[in-house]
């Protein structure tokens, strides 16, 4: 069967594993893992929901309606196919290319500032 028979899932449908959980000080520290993550998810929701508010913008949901109340889940799950491309040659400095960035990717980011868009930039 191998480990990922005893993987369970988590909040958000984060892997755990049960051998992890078996000591109370490792059930709190998932806890706290797990509450930060909420707290990551519902700032950057709120962030991104006051600029389409306040910008008067909307962004595609699943179905491609406009909306301007849209889940951070949904807009993480649209990041996922965003890939990031290293490239080392020699004694060059290595070279980041940023691929599959569409318009809503830049959009988003836009909208969530300049500290969101230097993650995304390719290096030339």
């Amino acid at each position: 069967m191998g480990r990922r028979a005893k993987e369970k899932v988590g909040v958000d449908g984060a892997p755990t594993s049960s051998v992890f959980v078996k000591k109370p000080q490792r059930i709190v520290a998932l806890s706290l893992v797990m509450v930060l993550r909420l707290l990551v998810y519902r700032l950057a929701e709120h962030r991104l929901r006051d600029q389409l508010a306040t910008t008067g913008q909307t962004l595609p949901n699943q179905v491609q309606k406009p909306t301007d109340r849209p889940t951070m889940r949904w807009v993480f799950q649209c990041f996922e196919r965003v890939d990031l491309l290293c490239i080392r040659h020699e004694s060059d400095p290595p070279l980041a290319v940023v691929l599959r960035l569409t318009p809503f990717h830049h959009q988003v980011l836009m909208l969530l500032g300049p500290s969101y868009e230097v993650f995304y930039q390719s290096t030339n």
